[in-house]
Order: C-alpha cells, then structure tokens, then sequence
C-alpha cells in the first residue's frame, strides 16, 4: 500500500491510498531475488528487541498458584511467581489510590479522559479485529484489516502491538496488485509508540520501512529500502527531533481511541511522521445511527485537522465514525480527494478476549525482562 502524504495519513491509515491502484498498469506482486536480504534492517533490528508474550493454552486464562507449581520447573517457577507478586503488589497499591484523574501530559490533551498517561477505559483486546471493505466510485478497491494482538515486551517494557493489512480487490489486481502489512509497538504506561514497521509488496515496489523513537534522547530514527522494477534498490535515513508524547501515524487511530467522545470536544494531539512534528486535532461533531456491512451501530463522527509549525493545513474532507460505546471501533473512514471519494467501511468485526489484568501468564521461553526506569 503506497503511502500518501503524512497529512492524509494523520486521520485515515494509508488505507485510503487503494485509489492509486486506478492509475497504475501492472498485474503481479513484484519479485526480486534475494530481497529480503536486501531489505533487511540491521539497526532497526538492534534498536528494537521484541518478545511475544503467550500462555500456555494460547489464550488468556486465570491460573491459579498450584497451576505454576504444576506446569514449571524449580527455577522458571520462582522467576514467574516473582514476577506476578510484584504485578500484585503494585496492583494492590494502585487500587488504594482514588480512581480520579491526575496530572496528564501534555496538558493541552484531554486530562478527563486519562488516569496520568493511561486511559480511563482501555479499549483494546488481544484478537480484536476489524475487516474493511474500501471503495472507490462505490466499486469495492480492497480490504483493510485492523488487529490488535497479544501483548509484547519491546526493550523490556509492555506494549501493545497493532498491525494493519491491506489488500486489492481480485478485480483490480489486472491495474495495480497489493499486499501490504504494518505494525506498531505502543507503551503500555505511557501509551506512546515505540516503533513501526511497513512491509510493502506491490506491482512496481518491494519496499520495508522502519521507525524508532527514542524517548530518552527525544529523536526518531527513519530507515527506508526500496526495490524498484526499474531502479533497482534505493535506500535513505535520517534523523529529527521529536515532541514528547507523540504518536507515529500508525499508532494514532488506535490512540484516538482512547479519548472520552463527546460532541463539542476538540481532542488534540501530537503525531510525528518523516521529519516533521504535527499537532492533531479531532473535532467530534455528533451521534447517529450508522448501517454497515457488519450491522447497525451507534456512531459518532469526527473530524481531523492537523497543523505543522503553528499553521493549520488542508487536508480536504475526511471523517471518522466510531462505536458510541468505551471501546470506539473505527466503523467507517470517509475521504474526499481531488477525483472522488475513498471510504473504509466496516464488514465484520471482532471485539476480541475479555482479559482480566494480572492473570496472562508468560511462557518459560518469553518471560520477560525487568522492565528499565521510565524515560518517557
């Protein structure tokens, strides 16, 4: 899925760049010998240490402690316990603080909505999924599938892991053939993202995108491999400053969710993307019933503005429409470009495990690290 500009980005994922395909005259994924060697990513790899972590049943369970002495030996036994005693322990502490909102930054975000940087309402689940059908002049382009998957330790802290699909319809796979894949890191605490990648297979490109911010140094790291048909590979990286608290444009329609939605609420916040920092802002408009392919839902609609160095930018007619309920399921995404409309709109949906906090308990293999000093 090529990327648009940033801007467009910011509100609809790259989803919304299916109507390019329109333009193109090529039938089949590229192939490139040896490509995945080529593209790979040897500092991104070092910067970004990943470990899944999973139950033994492969799913979320309450396990009991007789089910640890029973299912471990000795010494992973004790490093588990050890690790979920502190889990409770700090869990318990939590518990005797009152439940109000606290200092939240930055301070120009919504502080009702948030306990310091956690949501009040988290609303994501492991194996949450949503399936799109995009069009464009309403004949169905692809699919966009959203997924939110089991939790992941990143550098040693807990994050969320989002990915993101999109595919050609079969119909239009004789103009232009896609296949493409994403994902992002998120810190659980902190709710900002640590990493993104792109993978991209497509007619006329194979291409791997990669970012990395560091919150300690407040810098993003970009690397970027192409593989052209007629260019053959092309690579580029750089470096840029970045604002604290702020979201790569994977991770931001996930984070737009974690905000209380209301009408009359102009929710803003920070996005970083390819060397420029933006600042967001969603205004919610109003409640209504929405009919889709996967049902009928209570929506309410937003819509985004962003502005870039104090100046607010176009960025044409594009709105959202989330679930009116604490989990805000993206249900529709509207744009209006220069030769029509694009829209993502929901087929089926997913809503995911009911996870209850402190029961999932790590395999042998992925226990975790101890987590570093918060630096965000």
């Amino acid at each position: 899925m090529t990327l648009p500009k940033c801007k467009t980005l910011t509100s609809s994922f790259s989803a919304l760049a299916m109507a390019i395909f329109i333009s193109s005259c090529s039938a089949k994924i590229l192939k490139k010998d040896n490509s995945e060697q080529l593209l790979k990513s040897d500092e991104y790899d070092k910067a970004v240490r990943v470990s899944e972590v999973q139950t033994p049943a492969g799913k979320y369970v309450k396990i009991t402690r007789e089910d640890y002495l029973e299912l471990y030996p000795k010494k992973i036994k004790t490093k588990i316990l050890r690790h979920r005693a502190s889990k409770v322990r700090t869990a318990k502490k939590a518990e005797s603080v009152a439940v109000e909102p606290t200092a939240h930054q930055p301070d120009f975000e919504d502080p009702n909505s948030f306990v310091k940087r956690r949501p009040l309402t988290d609303p994501f689940r492991p194996g949450e999924k949503m399936t799109f059908e995009v069009s464009y002049f309403g004949v169905v382009a692809g699919e966009l599938t959203m997924q939110v998957l089991p939790f992941a330790y990143v550098n040693g802290r807990k994050s969320y892991h989002f990915t993101a699909s999109g595919r050609t319809a079969s119909v239009f796979q004789t103009f232009y053939a896609v296949d493409d894949w994403l994902e992002t890191f998120v810190d659980y605490e902190n709710m900002v993202p640590s990493s993104y990648a792109l993978h991209v297979k497509e007619s006329k490109q194979l291409r791997e995108t990669r970012c990395f911010f560091n919150w300690q140094t407040l810098k993003a790291s970009f690397w970027d491999k192409r593989i052209t048909k007629d260019d053959g590979v092309e690579e580029k990286k750089y470096e840029w400053d970045i604002l604290p608290y702020s979201q790569n444009v994977f991770s931001a329609p996930f984070y737009l969710r974690t905000f209380i939605l209301e009408p009359g609420k102009k929710l803003v916040y920070r996005l970083a993307h390819e060397k420029e920092n933006i600042l967001v802002t969603a205004e919610v408009l109003r409640r209504e019933k929405l009919s889709t392919p996967a049902g009928e839902f209570d929506a309410i609609v937003l819509k985004p503005h962003i502005e870039i160095g104090g100046v607010f930018k176009p960025i044409g007619d594009i709105f959202l429409w989330l679930t009116d309920d604490d989990r805000h399921f993206i249900l529709r995404i509207e744009s209006k470009i220069k030769i029509g409309t694009i829209v993502a709109e929901i087929k089926s949906l997913d809503k995911g495990q009911d996870v209850v906090p402190g029961t999932a308990l790590p395999a042998p293999d992925s226990v975790p690290e101890k987590p570093k000093p918060d630096a965000h």
